[in-house]
């Protein structure tokens, strides 16, 4: 029937047919290394996209849904993606939860709570903001034996805002985000609500105006009136950002972002700006909670360069032994990892990964994951990756991911060589964002 559909719908440049979204789907999923789609369906209907058949895991099948989004043409995804994740015993399901919460101090100290039934998890507690739920709910899907994730939480801001600043703050982040068309969009709060309407491109860019908007305060997010419609200028054709801002106008914009970021729950930093060159002062709990300092403050327009300042000084430090036992805990759990072999140990704080993965996308999320842990201070990653990417895969991945080809091929030269080179020097490398 889609196949009928398309022949009857000739191929525009701003209407795709039902079959040209098909294979873009489809090139997509097979190409992006956080994705095994070998058993994955796709199917179009006048731009609805049926996902069908099997998936191995929960952060694999959602990759899978938010890929399709970002696909032209697509007006919806229907899921009938079926699970097939390990069946492991719950009180061990549990166990390996609670680490990987209790590892993370934005989570653990925000109060919440995890209880697993037949493999899945009911999250339960208040947390401060959307980011902050969307953030614990990832970091347990992720979580070997988890089926399911049921996310209770409650958002009860930390801080009170009125209506009339949180329009102002949200119009400011719509406006800096250079993936969403802000003049096409509407957003009116009222009593903490926020309702956004108009026009977007994809699902994809419905998906990040959510993230946008996520800022604390915010009690809900209504988006039932956003339309998704094609002919619209893509992201990167749309009119950029004059270059230059003026400070005051900059600052506002890092001071948002960093303030929306989950990951920088407990920090206290300072921004200052001159000239459109940031500097930032301040303490953090960890590595990943830096380097999302930084690349916060990089992804702000109008700033030209950034100064880091910012010093890694948790709370509660863990000691040495404690802190590599609850990092080996977390990579063994991880469902990304499975069939890895890999050893972590610390030195005060400084986390050392050694052993082998599969592929270079391991390499890197061995090394992210461990990143976020509280305390640590740098990672040296000696992983031997035993599969690099080869050259004609990464230009098909290019092809469809300009972004992740480029950066696959980087990860591809340092990590087939000996894979020693810490976090922050291959992170700064690649890129922040």
């Amino acid at each position: 029937m889609a196949a009928a559909l398309a022949a009857e719908s000739p191929p525009t440049a701003d209407r795709p047919t039902d079959d040209m979204v098909t294979r873009a789907v489809e090139k997509t999923l097979r190409y992006d290394p956080r994705v095994y789609a070998a058993d994955v369906d796709v199917a179009t209907e006048e731009g609805i996209v049926t996902l069908s058949g099997f998936i191995e895991n929960l952060p694999m099948k959602r990759y899978a849904i938010e890929l399709t989004e970002t696909r032209r043409g697509v007006r919806s995804v229907v899921d009938r993606l079926e699970l097939l994740p390990e069946r492991l015993d719950d009180k061990l399901v549990q166990h390996s939860v609670d680490q990987a919460l209790a590892i993370r101090n934005e989570l653990f100290e925000s109060g919440v709570e995890a209880k697993v039934d037949d493999g899945t998890v009911h999250l339960t507690g208040k947390v401060g903001s959307f980011a902050m739920s969307d953030l614990a709910e990832r970091a347990v899907e992720s979580i070997r034996g988890v089926r399911g994730v049921v996310n209770d939480l409650h958002i009860e801001p930390l801080e009170k805002r009125g209506d009339a600043e949180l329009r102002q703050h949200i119009e400011l982040a719509l406006r800096d985000d250079p993936w969403i068309e802000a003049g096409l969009v509407t957003a009116e709060v009222k009593d903490g609500k926020v309702v956004l309407a108009g026009m977007i491109d994809s699902l994809a860019e419905k998906r990040r105006l959510r993230e946008t908007v996520s800022i604390p305060g915010v009690t809900g997010i209504e988006q039932d009136d956003l339309i998704v419609t094609s002919g619209l200028l893509k992201p990167d054709e749309r009119p950029k950002q004059p270059k230059q801002r003026p400070d005051e106008e900059i600052e506002r914009s890092v001071v948002a972002a960093l303030s929306q970021d989950p990951r920088l729950r407990r920090s206290g930093l300072e921004v200052a700006v001159t000239g459109g060159e940031v500097s930032l002062k301040g303490t953090v709990d960890n590595l990943q909670a830096r380097r999302a300092v930084v690349a916060d403050a990089k992804n702000s327009p109008g700033v030209s360069q950034v100064y880091d300042y910012v010093e890694i000084k948790p709370a509660n430090p863990l000691p040495d032994e404690e802190l590599a036992r609850a990092l080996q805990t977390l990579v063994e759990s991880d469902v990304h990892l499975i069939g890895s072999e890999i050893e972590v140990k610390a030195d005060r704080g400084k986390v050392t990964l050694s052993g082998h993965v599969d592929t270079e996308f391991q390499w890197d999320h061995a090394a992210s994951l461990v990143s976020g842990g509280v305390g640590v201070r740098d990672v040296e990653n000696r992983l031997r990756v035993l599969w690099p990417v080869p050259k004609a895969y990464r230009d098909l991945l290019s092809e469809s991911h300009p972004d992740s080809g480029k950066r696959e091929g980087e990860k591809a030269e340092k990590a087939s060589t000996d894979g020693e080179k810490s976090l922050e020097t291959a992170s700064a490398e690649a890129g922040e964002g």
